[in-house]
């Protein structure tokens, strides 16, 4: 999965990644926030907006060993997106093989492979 975000607004207009900035997203007209996969468009994961939310998007680089550590480290990448609300964090984050875990604590995430 190649996961980019697309912010879509009341008005129906979209500010998509690759041509935008997450800093210029204007909450205050925002109606949905989507991350999108680049390699399957029909899959998205869809965050509907709230007036009073505050939004969240990063990334967490992992360095995780297979279970056969003759392998090596891998390094993955997870996208993480969410939003603070009333100082309460809600995050949502897209794991390597596509699902998606819900949280308020970044660091409780463990990968294993």
């Amino acid at each position: 999965m190649t996961p980019t975000w697309e912010a879509q607004y009341i008005d129906g207009t979209i500010l998509k990644e690759d041509t935008h900035k997450f800093r210029e997203i204007d909450q205050s007209k925002l109606a949905t926030f989507r991350i999108v996969d680049a390699d399957n468009p029909d899959r998205s994961f869809i965050l509907q907006w709230k007036e009073g939310r505050k939004l969240i998007h990063f990334w967490r680089n992992l360095i995780v060993y297979a279970n056969d550590h003759n392998k090596g480290p891998i390094h993955l990448t997870l996208t993480c997106f969410g939003y603070e609300e009333k100082g309460i964090k809600n995050l949502f984050v897209v794991m390597p093989d596509g699902g998606l875990i819900i949280t308020d604590d970044i660091d409780s995430i463990k990968v294993e492979i």
